[in-house]
């Protein structure tokens, strides 16, 4: 999931900005978070430290009042973290976009605040958009990215957040269990398994991604996910089943 950051001293300010962001992640189609934003940078450098997000846009502003780091070092401090880290720096001035080309920050865009409300709105809006799809390349790149199409278009999931994907009713029907909720799109459980070989194929019925496994029942032969949900473990799966869990340390 991409996680979002928004550092401004001025609290009015990014409370208008942390709106903006909320409005348009809650009608976007994107796996997305804003994780919140931060009035200074001290605050926000340890909410990195406790939460390494693997992926990350942070909206700075280049001057913070009474700080003895600018945006400019913040984000340096920040990459140290997290090396593929997505930066857009914010500003009244101009003058100092040079400064962050000079230092080699390589941010991903800058927004003036002086341009007024609703061109910063599209602007933040613009920017999360190529952060996600750069964000997207670098997973898909690695194998790391569950592929599926739904309404028209290619969508994607990060491989990490997905859950679980069960058989339905209809034929030629799926559904994606997930973190951030699920998905019903056309596909079998077999044509999924052929194309993502990690997924483990735990009964007819399902593929499961035992990374994200909490618990095993034996007994009742079910694997439980942080969804709350269960899936069936069939009898000539369940001593393999274990014994991956075993090896990925779970349990």
């Amino acid at each position: 999931m991409l996680s979002i950051y928004w550092c401004e001293d001025d609290a009015e300010q990014l409370a208008i900005y942390s709106d903006i962001i909320k409005n348009y992640l809650m009608m976007a189609d994107v796996t997305a978070n804003f994780v919140g934003g931060f009035t200074d940078p001290t605050s926000l450098i340890q909410t990195i430290k406790n939460d390494r997000p693997d992926g990350s846009l942070f909206f700075l502003d280049i001057e913070y009042q009474n700080q003895s780091v600018n945006g400019m070092d913040l984000s340096e401090q920040l990459r140290e973290q997290l090396p593929n880290a997505q930066f857009v720096f914010v500003s009244t001035h101009s003058e100092l976009v040079y400064l962050t080309i000079q230092r080699r920050l390589e941010p991903l865009g800058f927004i003036f605040k002086d341009d007024g409300i609703e061109k910063l709105k599209k602007t933040v809006v613009e920017d999360i958009k190529y952060a996600y799809e750069k964000y997207m390349s670098i997973l898909s790149s690695s194998n790391n990215v569950f592929e599926y199409q739904f309404g028209g278009q290619v969508n994607y999931v990060p491989f990490f957040d997905v859950y679980y994907i069960e058989t339905m009713d209809q034929p030629h029907k799926v559904t994606l269990y997930y973190k951030d909720g699920s998905v019903i799109f056309n596909s079998s459980i077999k044509k999924i398994q052929n194309k993502y070989s990690k997924l483990f194929r735990s009964d007819s019925g399902f593929l499961v991604n035992l990374n994200n496994a909490v618990k095993l029942d034996s007994e009742r032969r079910t694997i439980s996910f942080p969804n709350g949900g269960e899936v069936n473990v069939s009898v000539r799966n369940l001593h393999k089943a274990k014994s991956i869990l075993n090896s990925l340390g779970k349990f």
